[in-house]
């Protein structure tokens, strides 16, 4: 397992500089399948169901970046998302109002790569990971810990 606090370090400086290239190289089939992935969000029933479409999502964001590289960096930090403390830490920051949070800024996203606008595309991915972050990291004061 990772600290949480190293995921979403490396997350905020991985995703939001990644848009332009997804703004770029996304299709529209990509584009629908994250409109896909939202649906999947705003129809979830249960923390895990609502968790496993967000990883769809940004899997998908990433993956539309085109860069193979890009995707298996990606990986990586979705291996760690998997990890035990990661899960325990989501859990005790879910809720209802953070759900339909995180759902808002997914919508901002995939509206700003829809429209091809890079500048607000990087601004949503970073507001989001942002707000991610304070509801993880303020939930446990260990979880700030990040390195050795």
């Amino acid at each position: 397992d990772f600290a949480p606090a190293d995921v979403m370090t490396v997350r905020r400086l991985l995703e939001p500089a990644s848009m332009p290239l997804v703004v770029a190289w996304a299709t529209a089939a990509d584009l629908d399948e994250m409109e896909r992935c939202l649906e999947g969000g705003d129809h979830a029933a249960s923390y895990e169901e609502f968790e496993g479409w967000d990883l769809a999502l940004h899997r998908c964001i990433m993956q539309s970046s085109r860069s193979p590289l890009l995707a298996a960096l990606y990986g990586a930090i979705e291996q760690a998302r998997h990890g035990q403390v990661w899960g325990d830490l989501k859990r005790r920051s879910s809720s209802t109002e953070h759900r339909q949070e995180y759902q808002e800024d997914h919508r901002a996203i995939v509206a700003a790569l829809r429209a091809r606008d890079s500048a607000a595309a990087v601004e949503s991915m970073r507001l989001h990971l942002t707000r991610v972050s304070d509801h993880l990291l303020t939930t446990d004061s260990a979880a700030v810990v990040s390195w050795g």
